[in-house]
């Protein structure tokens, strides 16, 4: 009986922890998708500061559109639907993008343009869908997650530090373990 009530309160941390938890997961998957981004692009364009410099940028920019557009669908009826939606695309997008990104840098190089323009599109193409819908996940935990205005800025802020801390970790995971 003791074991079932320890079980029931850790689930129930785990519950009211769930949108934390939820932006842990976006924090950390947005660095992971940078790190290896740039490591799939190496073999095809090499690892310049231009194609760092285009990776950082497009996903940047679609994580921007994403709290953009991400934000008015939170105010629309059912934002949890919206939420779990953003996640799910998120996650088709990736695993598409592991499917197809030797094909389509074949191709990117082979066309012998300037490795700036090669750069954005392959990051255009490979990163920038995934990190919109990452991106639209933020306003959908902000929307869920508060309660009372009085509280606002605590929430945002809790919601804010576990997707940054997980960032980090995201980013160490990548190049000193996974990686390495």
């Amino acid at each position: 009986m003791v074991a079932m009530d320890s079980l029931k309160n850790n689930l129930g941390r785990l519950l009211r922890l769930r949108y934390e938890l939820v932006a842990f997961g976006a924090g950390f998957s947005v660095m992971v998708l940078e790190v290896v981004g740039a490591r799939i692009i190496a073999p095809y364009l090499g690892g310049s500061i231009y194609v760092w410099t285009a990776i950082i940028g497009v996903v940047l920019g679609a994580l921007a559109m994403g709290y953009y557009i991400g934000g008015k669908a939170a105010d629309r009826p059912k934002p949890e639907v919206h939420l779990l939606l953003s996640i799910i695309y998120a996650v088709i997008l990736i695993l598409f993008t592991a499917m197809i990104y030797a094909s389509y840098l074949d191709i990117i190089s082979d066309l012998s343009i300037d490795l700036r323009i090669s750069a954005i599109a392959a990051s255009l193409l490979l990163f920038a869908p995934a990190s919109y819908f990452i991106g639209c996940i933020s306003p959908h935990l902000a929307k869920l997650s508060v309660k009372s205005l009085h509280d606002t800025g605590k929430t945002i802020g809790r919601l804010e530090a576990f997707g940054t801390v997980s960032s980090i970790l995201g980013t160490f995971t990548c190049g000193y373990f996974l990686l390495a």
